[in-house]
């Protein structure tokens, strides 16, 4: 399923795009087939290998042609391997709540994002985190590798971010999608559901 919602997040044809943290791709191939290029980003080598196999298939199939273009890249979400403003669009789904350092990957995507470009955040609601925590140890680190690390609160990524102003998340497909644009020297954002609806405005 995918948890961004390309209108809103305002993918266009010639955008560059990084998919971070992409696991097998689901947004990147999205984002291809309306004419982006993408950089998928993980630290996986097995899940960077079929994002490539995929990719290729896509392309021998006639489904996305050059310019269009993929790129994998292994790489640390806390340490980003790109230039500052590098992307017009950034996807980030389901990736904060893997990551120790969570408000240092938050300041590398602010980073490697545009002026005027958009960033789409995803992490899972919290009350279907917590029964998933409570059936098995094994869902979450350290027993689990690279899993779970933490389980957000309702307003606690909100409140890492530096935004001007947002609304109240929601809980939607268990999952809470924030779409936040790069205007300079700070991000401002409007909160939306995973159906596209608007919550909150800036």
């Amino acid at each position: 399923m995918l948890t961004a919602d390309y209108d809103l997040l305002g993918v266009e044809s010639g955008d560059r795009i990084l998919d971070m943290g992409c696991g097998f791709g689901r947004h990147a191939y999205e984002a291809l087939r309306r004419g982006a290029s993408v950089i998928a980003c993980d630290l996986g080598f097995e899940e960077l290998k079929q994002v490539r196999a995929v990719a290729g298939v896509m392309y021998e199939q006639g489904e996305i042609k050059p310019p269009i273009a993929i790129e994998t890249t292994n790489g640390d979400a806390t340490r980003l391997p790109f230039a500052d403003h590098s992307f017009d669009r950034i996807i980030c789904s389901e990736v904060m709540e893997h990551i120790d350092n969570d408000s240092a990957a938050l300041s590398e995507l602010e980073r490697v994002l545009n002026p005027g470009g958009t960033l789409a955040i995803t992490i899972p609601s919290r009350f279907p985190e917590k029964i998933c925590w409570s059936l098995s140890d094994d869902y979450y680190a350290p027993k689990a590798v690279g899993g779970h690390v933490r389980i957000y609160k309702r307003k606690q990524l909100t409140k890492m971010i530096p935004l001007q102003r947002i609304g109240k998340p929601k809980d939607i497909a268990n999952t809470i999608l924030f779409l936040l644009s790069n205007e300079g020297s700070y991000i401002t954002g409007i909160e939306i559901t995973v159906d596209g609806g608007l919550t909150a405005k800036p």
